[in-house]
This record gives C-alpha cells, structure tokens and sequence, in this order.
C-alpha cells in the first residue's frame, strides 16, 4: 500500500495535527458510524444541535412524493443516506419515497449516537451505543456484514472519567503548562506573616476580568487535585522595586486567606512591611512536566513536581481497557477476556469474516469557562476548570493551542509522550500510540486522530456542527 502524510486542522478552525494513513477506506453499505457526545454539563447547550446536523431531516424544503425536494445542507443524513440506497434515492431523480430501499432506515441503522456524561471517551470504544442502550461489538458482528467502523466522540475535557477527578486531578491540572502572573496590592496593617491588603484580587489578562482567591493551599502535591495548581508566590516587589520576600521558589507561598472583604493574607515567613507599602506579587502555577529541581524543590529532582499523570489508576483502567478491546490481547499484565470489546467482532458475520477498519476521531471542542463565584463566565483555561481560584492561565489555551486535557488527549493517549510509554522502563504502555499494532488482525487502514478546538463547547449552530463532524468522517473514509 502507498502511505500519505498529512495535516488535519478541523476545517481551518481546530488545531493542526500530523497523520499518516495509507491508502484509506472507500465508505459502503457496510460501514457503520458511532457517533457519542458529552452531556456532563459543560456541552449541555450543543447536545441538540450535534444531533440535528447528524440525523436532521433529509429535505430542507419539498418532497420526494412532490419531486420539489431540497437537500438539506446541514445533515449528514442528507449525503450518507445515499450510500445505503438499493433501489434509487430518495432525492432526484428516483425520488423513491420508499424507506426500505432508498437508505433512510439501513441509515438509521448504521448510523447511531448515544449521550453519555462520564467524560470516559476510551471507555465509549469498547462498545457499540445507540439510543440509551449499547450493545456489544460482537453482537453487531454477529447479525451484519461489517467493512468500517467510525467512531466520532465529541467531547469537552478530553480525559479519564469525571468520578475519579477527586483523586486523578483532570480537571485541575495544566498538564505541561506553567503559568506566572503579578497582582499588586498595598499593605493595609499587620506584622510578621500577617497582613491585611488593600485587595487581593488580580487581573486576567485574557479579558480583563477580576481574579479573587489567590490561592488554594494543599502543602503536598500529591495529596489531593486541586495540588496540581499550587500557587507559589515567588517574588514580592516593594514601592522600590526590591523583593522582599526571602526564601526559595517552591518555599514561599501565600499560605491562606480571609473572606473578600477582609483582605487579609498569610505568608510562610515573615516580613516587615509597613502600612502603605505596594506589593507586586509574582505568582507562578507549575504544570505536570514540571519537575522538583525546576520548583526549587529537593531531591529526587527528577522527579515531576506533581504526580505522573500516567500514575493516575482511573487513567491506567480506561486506556489498558481500550488496549484490551483493540488488541484481544494481554495488556499492562491484564489478560484479555475472550470476546470481549471491538477485538469482539473479528472473524464474524453471514462469511464469518468481518475484519473491519476502525478509525477513532476525538472532537473536543474546547472548554468556554463557566460561571465563577466571584465574577462572570470566563474563557477556556489551561487548567481546564472554570472555578479554581489563581493564575491558571491567561490566555485561552496553552502550548500548542490546547487546553490541558486536550494536551492529554494528544500527547499522551494518541503520541504516547513521557511516561505515557516514550521513556518507560518497562515494557507497559498507557497510550495508544501504537494503535496499528494493536488492530494488526484486521489488516486494514485505521486511524487514531483528535481535532482540537476552542471555546465551541456552547456553538449551537448546525451547520459548523455538521461541516465538523462530516470532516470527521472524512478522515480515513471517503465517500
């Protein structure tokens, strides 16, 4: 087979990604498409329109019975209904008003969603969702003739299910971005450690909005999320422009504060400002590639600030379970159970030789904020999390032009970067970087990819949500 490299950029507006396919795969009356979108929350306002640009009528206008139809140019049921027609189309000039034979049921068929809200898009591969129920990937098999099968998640905060965040930090950290940003105040009254400001809020410089709450305190990294957005403050500029603050980076940080109308701060040693002094804090958020010598910390100073992201056990579950569903082999020591997940379908149907293509599309659509305690809805934040209080990032995305979880998305589920599997001693991986191997037993062209975008989490137009997810499906497959 010939091979063509080439870049992805979700139709100008996502980030721009690296691929390699070989030939591809010419889209059938065999193929099926699983389309599964987010409803944990934060999309709640696009779930419709992602629905109505897949399964939206087939005329904008008219009829076939009336021969005045007009094919509607923002679903997807009006170009791949066609595909399944065995006795002319229901457009012109069959004008076939008979769903049996002009593809409108095989496409109802063939082409499924489900709305899950777990967030757990490595899970979603494992089986077939349609409607409010699933069924297993041999099952399908089973009863029908498979050539392809697409699998389009659309999701924000592309990252491991949302009932481990407490423990597995998706929502709260910046992945490989570190973030610094200074807020003045002047000092009211106090002594030692502590004192009373005249504000302790900063601006975004994204937008200009008021920043409250500086900092959230957990002393260890590894004890609980939030850890991974320590706010270190590691400069304090006076009215003369020398830092008063003595100590090391990583050891001088606001400890706590009061209420808002308060104002008031601890530091962790003390300091001698009098009343009407300006203070410039610098503050310095450290992301996962962050390592302790980086920090200021001690030893082990290789070590990552934070914990490894490829350490988190809910991670380690869902992408050694997606491994096992590809591969129906033994993966990170846990053994495969027969039947099981896509390897499910291999070798069935009426020939018993469904082998199909899989091709893997993760659209994240890139957080927009949400509502803050203190202040209105903000942008879409390296940290991933609209409420965490400090410098999470200041402007709408991070390296790369992703969020944080898009950044796992990419570098560490689909490049296998790091500890993911790159640098690993052992012979583990926690990617699926090496998805062509896993799917070796189908012998076809299969394709992982992730189209990242930014601040589309509340676009409710149809038409973009159709063009994204058509071009979706164009990526391994034409038609």
């Amino acid at each position: 087979m010939g091979f063509t490299a080439g870049m992805t950029s979700s139709m100008g507006m996502g980030t721009p990604h690296y691929y390699i396919e070989d030939d591809g795969n010419q889209w059938d009356a065999n193929t099926y498409a699983n389309f599964v979108f987010d409803s944990s929350g934060s999309m709640g306002t696009i779930i419709t329109p992602l629905q109505n640009a897949m399964t939206g009528p087939y005329f904008s206008s008219g009829s076939a019975a009336n021969q005045n139809g007009v094919k509607s140019s923002t679903s997807l049921r009006a170009e791949l209904q066609d595909v399944y027609a065995t006795a002319g189309i229901e457009g012109s000039p069959d004008w076939n008003t008979n769903n049996a034979t002009n593809g409108a049921n095989a496409f109802n068929s063939h082409i499924a969603f489900r709305s899950l809200g777990d967030e757990d898009w490595l899970s979603w591969t494992t089986v077939r969702h349609s409607g409010n129920s699933s069924q297993t990937w041999q099952s399908l098999g089973n009863s029908s003739i498979v050539s392809n099968v697409v699998m389009v998640l659309v999701i924000n905060e592309s990252k491991p299910s949302v009932s481990q965040q407490a423990s597995d930090g998706y929502h709260w950290t910046q992945f490989g971005a570190e973030t610094e940003q200074d807020f003045v105040a002047t000092v009211v009254s106090g002594s030692g450690v502590n004192y009373t400001m005249n504000t302790i809020a900063y601006t975004d410089n994204s937008n200009n909005g008021l920043r409250y709450g500086v900092v959230p305190d957990p002393d260890n990294p590894n004890t609980q999320a939030s850890s991974s957005y320590d706010q270190y403050v590691y400069s304090a500029v006076d009215s003369s422009g020398n830092n008063v603050l003595s100590g090391t980076v990583g050891n001088t940080k606001i400890q706590d504060i009061g209420t808002i109308s308060q104002k008031t701060i601890q530091l962790t040693q003390s300091q001698t400002w009098p009343a009407g002094t300006v203070v410039t804090f610098r503050m310095k958020a450290y992301g996962y590639y962050t390592t302790r010598a980086d920090a200021g910390l001690g030893s082990p100073s290789g070590q990552f600030y934070t914990s490894d992201p490829a350490n988190f056990p809910n991670y380690r579950t869902s992408v050694t379970t997606a491994r096992l569903s590809l591969s129906g082999a033994t993966q990170n020591g846990t053994n495969y159970t027969s039947n099981y997940g896509f390897y499910g379908i291999r070798n069935t149907g009426p020939n018993s030789d469904n082998n199909p293509s899989v091709t893997m599309v993760v659209l994240d659509a890139g957080l927009n904020g949400g509502p803050l305690t203190h202040g209105p809805a903000q942008g879409n934040y390296i940290s991933g999390n609209s409420s965490i209080q400090g410098p999470r990032a200041f402007s709408d995305t991070g390296p790369g032009g992703m969020t944080a979880q898009q950044m796992h998305t990419q570098y560490g589920v689909i490049e296998g970067r790091d500890n993911m599997h790159a640098t690993r001693a052992d012979s583990l991986n926690f990617s699926l970087d090496d998805m062509s191997d896993l799917l070796a037993w189908n012998g076809k062209s299969n394709l992982l990819t992730a189209t990242m975008l930014n601040r589309k989490n509340q676009e409710t137009d149809v038409q973009y949500w159709k063009d994204q997810l058509k071009a979706a499906l164009l990526l391994n497959l034409s038609f």
